[in-house]
């Protein structure tokens, strides 16, 4: 098989290999996207994480908006940005391996995307402009090679101070020493103020969902003043200063709100931690959000106001939560499935009542009488004393949990 240049598909495939493999040898990134524009006969755009322009080859205007707004503001706007997101996250492969595009906005110029990765970050983005040329056979595989090469040049190229992103993961992490949380707490202490509280917002595990939140994570700095943001264990963790206990006012809720949703497109629930003062209780107010955005389908979801049920979700999540629940509760449960009656409901109420009879009969829509009656036939047939203190708390507890496991399936 030849293409138009008249090259076997594998001769063309293993000179790319040859001739970005001698460009590496070169002291910078130009090289590299020189060989590899001249190779393919397209234009090339590569940008940082940020879409700031590093290296763009030919270097003149072409008559392309998002092209020459590079050629002369070496930036593109936050609107242009977003854009070219929503193509990924439109990628029907939905994974980080370049991609061809000639729809939209871009119909006119299409191009292939592609983004340079490592484990831990997205290093930059790049942009092959085919120039009014037909897309050949291997021109994906032979991007994939110039990703490759870029991958390997930008990463030893980067022997920069870690970015309040990675002192903050680094803070997050359980296996980092004390020491290296020293270091986090002191050098993010300097970039924000405290009263803090944390935002979780879980972003899923698919790859074009995963290079959306690094970029927001990205552009929290840019947006917002005294925040740091990073992504850990598929969550974009945000820590935001200057909050207090006034956290839950109007004001507070709104600027909180505004920020879950420009932290993600993906209608995803951000979780929000209790305030607190010291930087070193980070990984405790991280578990507070995560677990509080995994009970919630708001938007935006505060600790205070699902707690204790985070406890709860945690042993659920963690263990087999059965060993837990007071076994009355099954038996009650089979009991008025098998002979239709009512007497797990209304324990439940009345040890979410404190053992108020008439508000567990208002929680329950049915008369005081009633309540006495079915608490007296449980009292009877099963053997649980829930009147006593120790009991009480352990079937509280139980319900919290029983309700929990039950949620969704889960």
């Amino acid at each position: 098989m030849t293409n138009s240049k008249g090259d076997t598909v594998s001769d063309r495939v293993n000179l790319a290999y040859r001739v970005f493999f001698e460009a590496l040898k070169q002291d910078n990134l130009h090289e590299l996207v020189r060989a590899a524009g001249d190779f393919l006969g397209y234009g090339i755009v590569l940008t940082d994480e940020n879409y700031y322009l590093i290296s763009q080859y030919p270097n003149k205007t072409i008559g392309e908006y998002v092209w020459d707004t590079l050629y002369k503001h070496k930036v593109l706007s936050y609107d242009i940005i977003r854009s070219f997101q929503e193509m990924y996250l439109n990628n029907k492969k939905k994974t980080y391996n370049p991609f061809y595009a000639d729809w939209g906005l871009i119909g006119d110029f299409p191009r292939i995307f592609a983004e340079i990765y490592t484990e831990e970050k997205i290093l930059g983005h790049i942009g092959i402009f085919l120039l009014g040329n037909e897309l050949q056979e291997d021109d994906l595989e032979i991007t994939q090679i110039f990703v490759d090469a870029l991958r390997i040049k930008m990463s030893s190229t980067s022997g920069h101070m870690p970015s309040p992103s990675s002192y903050l993961s680094d803070l997050l992490r359980a296996d980092s020493n004390t020491h290296l949380k020293e270091w986090a707490v002191q050098f993010l202490s300097r970039l924000i103020e405290g009263d803090y509280v944390i935002m979780v917002t879980p972003v899923g595990d698919g790859a074009a969902q995963k290079a959306f939140a690094e970029y927001s994570v990205s552009q929290v700095s840019r947006v917002y003043r005294n925040a740091v943001s990073t992504m850990y264990e598929g969550s974009i963790v945000t820590v935001f200063g200057e909050m207090g206990d006034s956290f839950k006012q109007d004001k507070e809720f709104a600027f909180l709100n505004q920020a879950a949703v420009f932290l993600t497109k993906l209608h995803a629930v951000s979780g929000i931690s209790e305030s607190f003062t010291d930087l070193i209780q980070a990984p405790y107010q991280y578990q507070q959000a995560l677990l509080t955005s995994l009970l919630s389908r708001k938007r935006i979801a505060f600790y205070r106001e699902y707690a204790p049920s985070q406890v709860f979700l945690y042993i659920a999540r963690n263990t087999d939560a059965r060993a837990f629940i007071h076994p009355v509760l099954f038996q009650l449960s089979e009991y008025d499935r098998k002979n239709k009656t009512h007497f797990f409901e209304t324990l439940r109420a009345y040890c979410f009542s404190m053992h108020n009879m008439e508000a567990a009969s208002k929680m329950l829509f049915v008369h005081r009488n009633t309540v006495v009656y079915r608490l007296n036939r449980i009292g009877e047939l099963f053997d649980v004393a829930f009147e006593e203190e120790r009991v009480a708390r352990y079937l509280i507890s139980s319900f919290e949990l029983w309700d929990i496991c039950n949620r969704d399936g889960e």
